[in-house]
């Protein structure tokens, strides 16, 4: 509960934010801890420091384990962050494929469900079905993740325009 609301904080760029995110890791010194920093971390970063995280989560070469991935991915793009979405989310789904073909399968299917949570936009509809025609040759699960989320986006924007009536 602490590590949410932390995270919550930061991705409203709370003041003092790092401050506490730093607290709450030497107040919990546990490895889920530590993975719950780096969520917090992803999720009040820059724009700019985003863009790092998200490169650092693509790159297989690093000593990242799946667990640190799926947080970094997870809270990469907060609901209440459309700008990041627009900036990066066209990149993020771009480096779908090498991924699906290089890495192991839990590391693939990790990466696309970390970054493929309702945004509620037609950008991001359109952006996932391009994903989706881009990946054809992905795996199952890869090409699985990207329809539900196709599906649940169209529904919040069809739920959206229902409640603008």
């Amino acid at each position: 509960r602490r590590w949410s609301l932390v995270t919550h904080l930061g991705s409203y760029h709370y003041p003092n934010s790092a401050q506490l995110i730093e607290q709450e890791r030497l107040k919990d010194p546990s490895d889920q801890g530590a993975k719950a920093a780096l969520g917090a971390r992803g999720a009040s970063a820059s724009i700019e420091d985003k863009a790092a995280y998200l490169l650092e989560s693509q790159n297989l070469e690093n000593s990242l384990e799946l667990a640190e991935r799926n947080q970094i991915t997870r809270h990469l793009f907060q609901r209440n962050q459309p700008e990041a979405q627009r900036a990066l989310l066209a990149d993020a789904l771009g480096a779908i494929q090498p991924l699906d073909q290089q890495a192991e399968q839990q590391v693939s299917r990790g990466y696309v469900r970390g970054l493929t949570h309702g945004y509620c936009s037609l950008q991001s509809v359109e952006l996932l079905q391009q994903a989706l025609t881009n990946n054809q040759r992905a795996t199952l699960s890869t090409i699985k993740v990207l329809r539900v989320a196709i599906q649940e986006d169209q529904r919040c924007i069809d739920i959206k325009n229902l409640l603008k009536q």
